[in-house]
């Protein structure tokens, strides 16, 4: 199948499905990704279907769903597909989120991956709160009236903003041609970021790890082995939505959709769909409608912060047994939040959804930061020397000072200025000393790890090796692409002999020790960089020369 690397698009797809180098220890948690692009695909197949019998209009829009579940052939499948999916996007986005969020896939260098996974995610909730008005029943109406109005809490010109949505003072045909359109086309747009995400993912440094190290010294291809198992993950996915969508398909819809929209009638209780509910309980909480609607934009923009607020050392949270606490405590919050979302506004609902956006907020502006210092607090203090250690060594009292310097740089840095002083005052500076105490440490001495003469000597050793095996790598990748082209303008159906194949092998080891050479080089360089701020960085030391053609070989494969 040469044409998969010869071809401009099959060579793409190759790229991404078929040889692309993923970590050998890939968990099931990073099947998430597989599965939502087959939800965005079931998505745009069946609102493709659908658009073709809807009828926008506010006094057609109901009876054309009720004509496509009960006229069309199979109608009644496609948009119980379609409703149902669309509930199974959001419940594995969340998924997706939480998994990112617990093993630090937002940490540098894939933090435009996370900045592009929550525009998705805001284009997601907008495309939803769309589709969710068309069929055009009470809840409908309402849902649409009620979050439409949100916008006139803009100050001086939210109601003319409002009124330009609507196309007119209320929701009418005009809203209801325009709410169709723009669900119709977001989902390409939606698509296109998709492909964006991927490809900053791919172009970054690739999927992450369980283990939260680099997954560049053990790597196996896309395929056969994580299609197989993506494919695990999509049978079972298409087994649970078929439970849905043929056994209990209104399961996750509300009851008042199946009225049709009376604008002289307001329903008892006006809530959005499930997966939008802990949104809509933040905002409700907070009496001023301003200030609600900056909190609910907020709750969701707010995890763009997490790459900031995070200052753990290490990636992920799976080692590190007080954030783990945290983080299934914010879980049980969220999910607090969506059930609060669905109660009627009174007491104690109010208060509880008061408390809980509290601590949805705390947990990425004070708990995750505090609880970053506390453990790594913890970590110097428990470290255990080693014959690379530093012989230079610090006093407690220099440890405790560098802790509340962080903590000092953060309320400059703004977010709770106070609150972070008062806790740090109050939490840290109590559990390093009581955790040096309980130690048998307080006023000895803790070491710095590394010594930078045994560093550097292993770099001097790291580097030439390096250069040999990358230039290696780089002759005989000429080689092999300069075999194959003479071979095949020869003999255009030629595929390989045991000369071509012997020697394809050998560059593809060439490249893999020089990939791992690489990555060590870079892993001493910037530790030596922790303990010595002059250090120059190893391109300068190397030579850019050599470095840009072993990145040539890495990015490229054998030079053409």
């Amino acid at each position: 199948m040469r044409i998969f690397k010869s071809h401009p698009l099959l060579k793409l797809v190759n790229s991404y499905l078929i040889d692309s180098p993923q970590p050998s220890n890939l968990s099931y948690l990073w099947n998430f990704g597989s599965l939502l692009a087959v939800c965005l695909g079931i998505q745009i197949v069946t609102g493709v279907t659908l658009a073709m019998h809807y009828n926008p209009s506010v006094l057609e829009a109901f009876n054309s769903i009720e004509h496509i579940m009960r006229d069309v052939n199979n109608g009644w499948l496609i948009r119980y597909l379609h409703s149902n999916t669309a509930s199974a996007f959001f419940a594995l986005v969340y998924l997706h989120m939480g998994r990112g969020l617990y093993y630090g896939s937002y940490r540098s260098p894939r933090t435009l991956v996370w900045v592009l996974g929550t525009i998705i995610f805001l284009l997601m909730i907008v495309t939803a709160f769309l589709g969710y008005v068309l069929p055009f029943g009470q809840m409908s109406l309402w849902g649409a009236t009620v979050i439409t109005n949100l916008v006139s809490a803009i100050p001086w010109i939210g109601q003319d903003i409002v009124e330009f949505i609507w196309g007119g003072f209320s929701v009418n045909n005009a809203t209801l041609n325009r709410f169709f359109a723009l669900h119709f086309v977001l989902p390409f747009v939606l698509a296109a970021l998709v492909l964006m995400h991927l490809i900053a993912l791919h172009d970054s440094a690739g999927s992450g790890n369980p283990l939260g190290v680099s997954g560049n010294y053990d790597r196996i291809s896309f395929a056969p082995y994580f299609l197989f198992k993506d494919l695990i993950t999509i049978f079972l996915f298409i087994i649970v939505l078929s439970v849905f969508v043929f056994f209990m398909p209104n399961a996750l819809g509300d009851s008042d959709n199946y009225v049709m929209a009376n604008p002289m009638q307001t329903p008892p209780s006006i809530v959005p769909e499930w997966y939008l509910l802990p949104f809509y309980a933040i905002l409700r909480s907070i009496p001023n409608k301003l200030l609600g609607v900056i909190a609910m934009l907020s709750a969701i923009l707010i995890i763009l912060a997490m790459p900031y607020t995070d200052l753990s050392r290490s990636r992920g949270i799976q080692f590190r047994p007080l954030s783990k606490i945290a983080f299934y405590i914010f879980v049980a919050n969220f999910i607090i939040l969506m059930v609060l979302g669905a109660k009627h506004v009174e007491t104690p609902f109010i208060e509880l959804g008061q408390i809980c956006t509290v601590i949805y907020f705390s947990h990425y502006l004070i708990i995750v930061p505090l609880i970053s210092l506390i453990e790594n607090s913890l970590i110097e203090l428990s470290f255990v020397s080693s014959p690379y250690e530093d012989k230079r060594r610090h006093t407690l009292k220099s440890g405790l000072g560098s802790g509340l310097w962080g903590v000092g740089a953060m309320v400059l840095k703004g977010s709770a200025s106070v609150i972070i002083l008062y806790l740090g005052s109050v939490i840290v500076v109590p559990t390093v000393i009581g955790v040096s105490l309980l130690s048998g440490i307080s006023g000895e001495t803790v070491q710095t790890p590394v010594a930078l003469a045994e560093l550097h000597a292993i770099l001097s050793d790291v580097i030439p090796r390096f250069v040999t095996q990358a230039g290696q790598a780089f002759e005989l990748g000429q080689q092999v692409s300069a075999m194959e082209i003479a071979r095949t303008d020869l003999d255009p159906s030629w595929g390989g002999d045991l000369e071509f194949n012997t020697l394809e092998g050998l560059y593809h080891t060439r490249y893999a020790e020089a990939q791992a050479t690489f990555d060590l080089m870079r892993s001493l360089e910037s530790r030596v960089m922790d303990v010595d701020h002059g250090y120059n960085p190893v391109p300068n030391t190397l030579g850019f020369r050599e470095t840009a053609r072993f990145v040539r070989v890495y990015h490229l494969g054998p030079p053409r």
